[in-house]
């Protein structure tokens, strides 16, 4: 559940605007267009604090966070219905996928859209039931233990930015190419 709903918000942005290439787009990465890059990077922030304040999350550090009886209750029980949905989507889904691929395969390009367009809007209301089940869980914590959240989630962007600007730098060293190898001091 988690990989899928890390992965949503992503697919929800991308794909539509994919969609309306009749070429294909190329995977990002060094060298393509910062556009295609931009619109990645602006969907992972609220990914992440859905991930951060999914109930299945705050559950796991229920000891840390101090929760008491009533919200591990309340937890549970958004977090047993977002499993629920979770599985209706995921069926629903590989279904429409399967349809919009032997659509694709018998060349019926209407079929293969309006399946795929079925596609995303059940990802849609997947991401939204998601979104929805993470803002109450967030409603069920205390002040201060959304602090905490947040605290950790602060931590956790602030590791991936120095990764990425160490990413970065290897990068750019990388495309320096080789160095002249130094030479030793003359004396004298």
């Amino acid at each position: 559940m988690r990989s899928f709903l890390a992965v949503l918000p992503a697919l929800l942005i991308a794909g539509p605007a994919a969609a309306q290439h009749d070429h294909p787009t190329p995977p990002p990465g060094p060298g393509a267009p910062m556009a295609h890059q931009g619109t990645m990077m602006h969907a992972m922030p609220l990914a992440r604090e859905i991930q951060a304040f999914r109930p299945g999350a705050l559950l796991e550090r229920r000891e840390r966070l101090s929760l008491t009886e009533q919200q591990v209750q309340r937890l549970t029980a958004l977090q047993t219905e977002l499993q629920a949905t979770h599985e209706r989507t995921r069926t629903e889904v590989q279904a429409r996928m399967a349809e919009a691929h032997t659509a694709w395969q018998g060349g019926d390009s209407r079929a293969a859209n309006a399946a795929s367009q079925a596609v995303m809007q059940t990802l849609l209301a997947g991401h939204m039931a998601a979104l929805h089940g993470a803002t109450q869980a967030r409603g069920v914590l205390t002040e201060e233990q959304r602090g905490r959240v947040q605290g950790w989630m602060d931590a956790g962007n602030a590791r991936m930015h120095q990764m990425q600007m160490r990413r970065q730098q290897m990068q750019n060293r990388m495309n320096r190419g080789p160095r002249a190898p130094r030479r030793p001091p003359t004396r004298g």
